[in-house]
This record gives structure tokens, C-alpha cells and sequence, in this order.
């Protein structure tokens, strides 16, 4: 991997901080599908309730040539309003400090460390940059920390593709149309339906990322530690979280890196 392409898949990769935990399970038949109906209104339900959130913690980044430990701050807001600061070695062509990486509606800025110069794209003009190159929404960001932060009007019948049982321990695996053409595979854990494991696919089923997640003890929204495999970079990724602030108020300037 060249270090232009490996510095734009961190950022990539790093743009989608998020999660939702493991669930554990245990020998014997599975159990018969839930109704669907039901699934659904759960796993929409979650979504509702996570209006914002703001992270830290490490993430534990290796590929092939590289392994490296990083710091983040995070902050979500919905519908579409996210900011990423990532302390980095000095490697990967990035240098050595604070990255900053800003998301509003469809604009995304980044201020690497040591420059004054704010970089911008577009995603509405596909010019997402470092953020497209998975073929990934950032939307998908806040969702690899509280995967239910993914949009309500995903978790509806229609754009059900399937409901079926995921082996044993009475797991579920739902699978999801989304609007922009790929599909979502939850596996969720009743009577809770809380997502252990999360990937997305394109219809074809080649996989763009998996998660798995663990939650701490009696927290079921937001994750404690997040697995993520990006198989185009060969690129895994173990994230843990310090503190996590549930539905916090976020100041408009979090938001910004620089006036207009």
C-alpha cells in the first residue's frame, strides 16, 4: 500500500469510529425468528433514543507494514453532524500531532497536524476524498460506536430483505436495503436486540467492513470495545472507549474548523 492511499484509508477507517457489543452464546438449537414487526420497532426505537454522544478513547490501528496505537476525541450529533480529533506518531505522511476531521450535512473539513490550510470536500458532489475511498457514507460513523445512531427510517419492513435465525443462542440476523444501494447484516441478541456484530455489504455481498461489539455492564446502546476489519486495506481496528457522554448538548462550533 502506497503511504498516500494508507494515510487516506486511516482517515477513512478512522472516520468510522463506532459500536455495539458481543453478545454471548451458548449450545443448543436455535430459536424460531421473532416477528419481524417486532425486530424492527426495537432496533428503531434504540435509534431514537441516541440524539448525541461525545467519545474518547484508543484505537489499536494494524495492517500488513503498520501497527500503531492512536487517541480520539468524538462527537455526534444528529442527524448528520460529527467531529474526529486523532493524535498522530508522525507516520503515514500525516505528521506528527492533533488531526482534526469535521463532518456537516454533506460538507467534511480536515486540518492535518502542523498546517493552517482547512481542507474540504463535498460528498454531495462525490468528493468525499479520504472518506469515500471504502465506499462508505460517513454516516455510518457514529454507528461503530452506538450502531443504533444509524437513521430511524433504516428499520423498517420495507427495506427488509430477511429475518432469519444466526445460529445458536437464539441470535437473529437482519438484513437491510439502505438508500444509497448497499445493505446492512445485524446480527441482534433478543429480547433486547442489541447488535453483536454489524457489517456492510454490497448487494453482491462483497463486504466493505464487519464490526463485533462488547458492551460495558448494563449498557446495551453504546459500545465499551469495537473489532472492525476493513478487508479492501487488509486494516483491523480495536477501539476502546474511555468515557462516553450520552445525549449531551453540543456547541454549533464544535462543528466548524474555520470561518467561511
Amino acid at each position: 500500500m502506497r503511504r498516500t492511499d494508507c494515510a487516506r484509508a486511516l482517515l477513512a477507517a478512522l472516520i468510522l469510529l463506532a459500536g455495539i457489543g458481543c453478545s454471548r452464546t451458548v449450545k443448543g438449537p436455535p430459536a424460531p425468528p421473532a416477528d419481524a414487526e417486532e425486530v424492527l420497532a426495537a432496533l428503531r426505537a434504540r435509534a431514537e433514543s441516541v440524539r448525541s454522544f461525545h467519545a474518547n478513547g484508543t484505537v489499536y490501528l494494524r495492517t500488513d507494514r503498520e501497527k500503531h496505537f492512536l487517541h480520539f476525541d468524538a462527537w455526534f450529533e444528529r442527524p448528520s453532524r460529527m467531529r474526529l480529533a486523532i493524535d498522530v506518531p508522525g507516520f503515514l505522511g500525516l505528521g506528527s500531532g492533533r488531526l482534526l476531521v469535521v463532518r456537516r450535512g454533506d460538507r467534511i473539513e480536515a486540518l492535518r497536524p502542523g498546517s493552517e490550510a482547512v481542507e474540504r470536500a463535498s460528498l454531495a458532489n462525490d468528493e468525499g476524498g479520504p472518506i469515500t475511498i471504502l465506499g462508505i457514507d460517513p454516516a455510518d460513523a457514529p454507528s461503530l460506536v452506538a450502531p443504533h445512531a444509524g437513521p430511524e427510517n433504516l428499520f423498517v419492513r420495507e427495506n427488509l430483505v430477511s429475518l432469519s435465525a444466526a445460529g445458536a443462542g437464539g441470535l437473529l440476523r437482519v438484513v437491510l436495503d439502505r438508500e444509497d444501494g448497499l445493505r446492512e447484516v445485524l446480527d441482534v441478541s433478543p429480547p433486547s436486540y442489541a447488535v453483536g456484530a454489524r457489517r456492510v455489504v454490497e448487494p453482491g455481498g462483497r463486504v466493505l467492513f464487519a464490526s463485533t461489539y462488547r458492551y460495558g455492564e448494563g449498557d446495551n446502546a453504546y459500545a465499551r470495545e469495537v473489532e472492525t476489519f476493513l478487508p479492501d486495506e487488509n486494516m483491523r481496528l480495536t477501539t476502546r472507549f474511555r468515557s462516553m457522554e450520552r445525549n449531551p448538548s453540543l456547541a454549533d462550533s464544535l462543528f466548524r474548523l474555520a470561518e467561511e
